[in-house]
């Protein structure tokens, strides 16, 4: 910034100096209220639970008492928000200003103090001194933002622990309150979550529907009726003795028929969702000149039940080309439990000490479990590089890696090892899982060979013609050694994404393991690889105009119809089975058709909340067709139908109506003349 030469401009500098660090004085201490309004809320609150108040009671005092203690703050500390006091913050910040920013906001403040020439000289000074000077230097916000972190944490754990207890306290006293209620022909429903979870056991009466964690055990009985009939999602359940017992794994329904009495209610099984796992430090890849560096690392995880589990894992990558080694382990850190659901680690990554030579690679990564038992709760966090520069490569310390550098090492023996921890542990895991494992090998796998394809200069498009060329190697055309192993190895990718795409991790194997040593073959000390155009697609004069024009032919392409989708021809069948019902005069099967339809219309989209909504109205209209209203079963049937309808409708295309004379209207716009 130029330096002011008027005395005014050099005021108005000094000036917008000290407003700068008012305005960061005035957040510190909005940032203070924060803290102690939240702190003393959180004190007020535990002070009521601990005395019994009630929840109403004890929310009114901790609110009076947080805004008495915000206010108390903000008044208190009104004097630290002046110009005087800006200006005694910059010389703390500053010690090098040596008094000079006290005396400039002084002379602003009276003028007459001093005489002109010298009022002129100071402001000229202060302007000089103060030019780039931080704000945030001279009022730190660090501790302050901790102390509200700590009381926004302390305030939010005991207003969860209030929930807690007031939703257990509600449903013991529900629980009691049913069994005092229970009549002959009642529908009862006890579901258990499973054991790790620590929850307590729901008792449903009647239920309009039912929410349960995946794996949860479910127990049907009807009151004073044995052997109840049921189905769950259209799949009948074996009685055991008066009850049913059934594990609940995916949404739809559960339909009971005791004699008489029928029900039907949507059911929402919610997964137990795998931990949230980030690296939040430094969170980014690292190329260092030398080993002799050490990085720290921080990590967070969540989960929504609780956590069983929090390491941060490596695996050294040493070597070059095809010729690979990989060495694993686990650093030692330091977790923090916040809370049984937040966990947090800290650690320090010494290449040194894990011996990194020149070249060598470090992939990271952190890995929590959740209270499940076996690796189906676990979750990892993104993967992150640290590579060590190697001989004749320039790097600075900390840079990020470069952008052209690949971030997950492409290597194909890395691929292999992927595919062999899959299949060591693919008995274990459920279907899903190990779908989205392939899947996401299978991604990795189009990478590295994307990159040798690009190394190629230019994809196989049709292995049967590459086959039929394979004379020319023969004739030298390609006598390239390199390139022809590379070939091979890409063609060999190529089966290992087919083999993936259909989780077929047993057979992709083999190509995997048959692709790498191709890869060894190619990069072998005594092969060389040279980025040119290949022989064999450069054009030959001589072959120019030789063709048999009377073979060409035209080659129309066969478009495949497109795959239809379930969920839109349910629905379309829902809608028109709903129509019919509505049209048709109610009988004895109104009843039974209206109860499979409302089944059928859970199965559509398992757990959607509008869908259930559709289904209630169903058996609302069942209810009504039985009792005679034909005129309220019609109109409960049109506000059942919406949702069908939205969906029935999914990927339809709307083409904008022609008027009958546009297209002779059009013609005779261009042709100037007037219509006929």
């Amino acid at each position: 910034m130029p330096t002011p030469r008027d005395p005014a401009g050099a005021a108005a500098q000094v000036r917008a100096a000290l407003e700068a660090v008012c305005r960061r004085a005035t957040l510190r201490h909005a940032v203070r209220a924060a803290a102690a309004a939240l702190g003393t809320v959180a004190v007020a609150l535990a002070a009521g639970g601990v005395a019994g108040a009630p929840a109403a009671v004890r929310a009114a005092i901790a609110i009076a008492a947080g805004m008495g203690a915000g206010s108390f703050v903000l008044h208190h500390t009104r004097r630290d928000r002046t110009p005087r006091a800006a200006a005694a913050a910059l010389e703390r910040g500053y010690p090098s200003l040596r008094n000079l920013a006290v005396t400039a906001e002084e002379l602003i403040a009276d003028p007459d103090r001093a005489r002109p020439y010298m009022w002129d000289r100071v402001m000229q000074a202060a302007s000089i001194a103060l030019t780039g000077v931080d704000a945030r230097r001279a009022v730190p916000l660090a501790r302050d933002g901790a102390a509200l972190a700590l009381a926004l944490g302390a305030a939010t754990a005991i207003v969860l622990a209030g929930h807690s207890r007031i939703g257990r306290a509600a449903g013991t006293a529900a629980t009691r309150e049913a069994e005092r209620t229970i009549a002959i022909g009642d529908l009862l429903i006890d579901v258990t979550a499973p054991a790790y979870t620590g929850r307590a056991a729901l008792r449903l009466r009647n239920p309009a529907s039912i929410e349960a964690l995946a794996g949860s055990v479910a127990s049907i009985r009807v009151a004073g009726v044995p052997h109840p009939a049921a189905r769950l999602n259209g799949v009948a359940l074996a009685p055991v003795a008066d009850s049913i017992q059934v594990t609940l794994i995916a949404s739809g329904s559960l339909a009971v028929d005791a004699g008489d009495r029928r029900w039907l209610l949507p059911l929402t099984v919610a997964p137990d969702r795998a931990p949230d796992v980030r690296v939040t430090a430094p969170g980014k890849d690292l190329r260092v000149a030398n080993a002799k560096v050490s990085i720290p690392i921080h990590a967070a995880a969540a989960d929504d039940i609780g956590l069983r589990a929090f390491e941060l894992r490596y695996t050294i990558i040493s070597g070059g080309g095809e010729q690979y080694s990989f060495k694993e382990g686990t650093l030692a850190a330091n977790v923090g439990k916040d809370s049984p659901r937040a966990w947090s680690a800290a650690a320090t990554l010494s290449l040194e000490a894990l011996k990194l030579e020149p070249g060598d690679a470090l992939i990271y990564r952190a890995v929590a479990a959740d209270a499940r038992p076996g690796t189906a709760g676990e979750a990892s966090s993104d993967t992150y590089f640290v590579e060590v520069a190697g001989p004749g490569d320039e790097a600075l310390e900390g840079i990020d890696m470069p952008p052209d550098r690949e971030r997950y090492a492409l290597s194909q023996a890395m691929i292999v090892l992927k595919i062999q921890r899959l299949l060591a542990r693919e008995r274990s895991m459920p279907r899903p899982e190990v779908e989205e494992a392939a899947a996401g090998i299978a991604a990795e796998q189009r990478a590295v060979r994307a990159n040798f394809v690009f190394l190629l200069g230019g994809e196989v498009e049709d292995e049967v013609v590459e086959a039929e060329a394979s004379h020319e190697i023969q004739e030298g055309r390609l006598a390239n050694q390199a390139r022809r192993e590379i070939v091979a190895a890409t063609m060999s990718m190529r089966k290992v994404e087919q083999e993936l795409a259909t989780i077929a991790v047993r057979s992709a194997l083999p190509p995997a393991q048959d692709a790498v040593r191709a890869l060894q073959r190619a990069f072998g000390r005594s092969r060389y690889l040279l980025r040119a155009l290949p022989t064999r697609i450069r054009l030959d004069p001589s072959r120019r105009l030789s063709g048999d024009l009377a073979a060409a032919r035209d080659w129309p392409r066969e478009l495949a119809p497109p795959a239809e989708d379930r969920a839109v021809a349910a629905a379309r069948h829902a809608v028109a089975e709903t129509a019919a019902i509505a049209g048709a005069p109610s009988g004895a099967g109104t009843r039974e058709r209206l109860e499979r339809l409302a089944e059928e219309v859970l199965a559509i989209e398992p757990g959607a909340a509008d869908l259930q909504d559709s289904a209630k109205r169903l058996l609302r209209a069942r209810d009504l067709a039985a009792s005679g209203d034909a005129a309220g079963m019609r109109g409960t049937l049109q506000e059942a139908i919406a949702p069908l309808l939205a969906r029935a409708q999914r990927g339809r295309v709307d083409v904008a109506p022609v008027a009958r004379d546009a297209a002779r209207l059009a013609g005779t716009a261009a042709g100037g003349g007037k219509p006929r």
